[in-house]
């Protein structure tokens, strides 16, 4: 049986050999064409959200393990710097929100805290830590209706979270008795969410 060669596809080779022929302006043609989609290709994997994310996300990873390491120490600033440093590399980066507003309802800095756990839900809506965290700041700021609503959404996307069940319960019971709120509410702390740990990278 006879072997079918198959054709040279280089486009180096093709203009070796066809170049000094009659057709060589029509070959050259092609290979400029065939470089110019390449280059136009390679832009554009470069340029991908994929791309710009993975480009992104080491220095973010590290600036986030790092103030996780600051945070189990307890020095909370520094926690807070790399948290903000991580969000320079990746401002999508909900977890970064998360945990910085984490710190901050250490510190008891409730209205940072809502808005970064707020962010955070805005770029991971299925982040039931975040819900819980902000439910936890409106009751302790007095919003029990959103308090609610927000451990009825961590409760949703997992229902596997304990402590979400456990802070419903205590808003159930503050519509009852009002004049114990701040006695539970101080209570709340140590049923806060932990800071989380690994983080994917977000696309832009």
């Amino acid at each position: 049986m006879r072997r079918i060669k198959r054709p040279n596809t280089d486009i180096t080779s093709l203009h070796t050999q066809f170049g000094r022929g009659g057709d060589g302006r029509i070959v050259k043609s092609i290979c400029l064409t065939v470089i110019l989609g390449q280059l136009v290709m390679a832009l554009f994997v470069l340029t991908s959200p994929a791309a710009q994310a993975q480009s992104r996300s080491p220095s973010a990873v590290s600036y986030l393990e790092r103030g996780n390491a600051w945070q189990a120490k307890g020095d909370l600033d520094q926690a807070i710097a790399d948290y903000t440093i991580a969000l320079t590399f990746d401002p999508h980066c909900a977890i970064a929100y998360y945990n910085r507003g984490q710190v901050r309802i250490i510190q008891g800095v409730l209205d940072k805290a809502l808005e970064d756990f707020s962010r955070a839900i805005e770029l991971d809506p299925r982040l039931a830590k975040a819900y819980h965290n902000r439910g936890t700041i409106r009751y302790l700021q007095g919003d029990l209706d959103g308090a609610l609503a927000d451990f009825n959404s961590a409760i949703q996307i997992n229902p596997r979270l304990a402590k979400a069940y456990h802070n419903r319960g205590l808003v159930r019971v503050s519509w009852w008795f009002p004049h114990n709120r701040v006695e539970k509410a101080l209570s709340f702390r140590k049923y806060l969410s932990p800071p989380l740990i690994s983080i994917s990278p977000s696309p832009v």
